[in-house]
């Protein structure tokens, strides 16, 4: 759903991906997760475990890639925004060079705080987006 989901869309090196979960079945798939070696965030600011992010990483064809998991309720519009956003990034190869270009400025700007560069960063995808 992240930056990797949008072919030339540079992004932090971790695939962010979603998990949209049926009502009532939240608690099953954060327990799937865990038994895969998924954590629990450590950052500051985690998201809550009525809508949790977890952190880990998958091996494929030699290779690591670090993931972040999105636990998200089914019924969440948030559901569709990121569905959205991924649509539009993969449709609009401009778009991406401009959000690429904007994700630089950011840490040009000295942004070195995670949830800061976030903040700005979705601040630009709303500009477009609405």
């Amino acid at each position: 759903m992240g930056s990797t989901s949008a072919p030339g869309c540079a992004g932090k090196g971790i695939v962010d991906l979603m998990i949209p979960v049926p009502e009532g079945a939240m608690e099953t798939v954060k327990l799937l997760l865990d038994r895969l070696g998924f954590q629990r965030q450590t950052t500051p600011d985690p998201f809550p475990e009525k809508r949790p992010m977890r952190t880990g990483s998958w091996q494929h064809d030699g290779e690591t890639f670090l993931l972040h998991v999105h636990v998200i309720p089914a019924s969440s519009p948030e559901v569709d925004e990121m569905r959205f956003h991924r649509a539009g990034l993969r449709a609009d190869p401009e778009l991406v060079r401009a959000y690429v270009a904007r994700k630089r400025e950011i840490i040009a700007g000295g942004v070195t705080d995670s949830l800061e560069y976030c903040r700005i960063k979705g601040e630009f995808l709303k500009s477009v987006f609405g």
